[in-house]
C-alpha cells in the first residue's frame, strides 16, 4: 500500500490468467510433485486487468495455502475459476484441503499474524497481505470453508 502512495510506476495491465497461473505452478513445482496435486482452471475471463505483481502474489499465496493445508491421504485438487458477476470479475481458488473452521475464526481470518492450524510452517501474514492488495482497488475477499471439503477464496 505504501509502494502505491510513494511509487508512481506501479499501474494495471493486462494480466492473462493462465500463463500467469502456469508460472506460479511451476514455481511451487516442488510441493506439486511431493503432494502429487492436480491443477483444474476453467477461465471464463481469461485476462484480468491489474497491478501484475499484485495478481501474482495472491495467486501465489493462494495456491500455496491449497498446495500446504492438504488433508493426509488426499490427494489435492486446486481449482481456479474466473467468471463476470455483474460488473465484477471474480477470481477463486478452491481446494479439499483442512479447511478453516468459520464459526471458530471468522473475525480473525485476515488478521495480521493469525494462524489457524499448527505445524505447517505458516507465518501468518498472506491472508492479510493479499486481502489488502485486494482492497486498495476496492475488491473483496471472500472465503467458504467445510471441513472435509476444502475452501474457497
Amino acid at each position: 500500500m505504501i509502494d502505491l502512495q510513494v511509487n508512481k510506476q506501479i499501474f494495471f495491465t493486462h494480466c492473462e490468467q493462465e500463463p500467469m497461473i502456469r508460472q506460479v505452478w511451476k514455481l511451487l513445482s516442488p510441493q506439486i510433485e511431493e503432494k502429487d496435486a492436480h491443477l483444474s482452471l476453467n477461465l471464463s475471463v481469461p485476462v484480468i486487468n491489474y497491478v501484475k505483481v499484485y495478481l501474482e502474489n495472491i495467486l501465489f499465496n493462494l495456491i500455496n495455502n491449497a498446495i500446504t493445508y492438504t488433508r493426509p491421504g488426499v490427494v489435492p485438487e486446486i481449482r481456479i475459476e474466473t467468471w463476470k458477476e455483474e460488473d465484477n470479475i471474480v477470481l477463486m481458488v478452491q481446494d479439499n484441503g483442512i479447511a478453516i473452521d468459520l464459526e471458530k475464526h471468522q473475525d480473525q481470518l485476515f488478521r495480521y499474524k493469525t494462524m489457524f492450524h499448527r505445524g505447517y510452517g505458516s507465518n501468518g501474514v498472506g491472508l492479510f497481505k493479499i486481502r489488502n492488495q485486494i482492497r486498495i482497488f476496492g475488491g473483496n475477499i471472500e472465503v467458504k470453508s467445510e471441513s472435509g471439503r476444502g475452501s474457497s477464496f
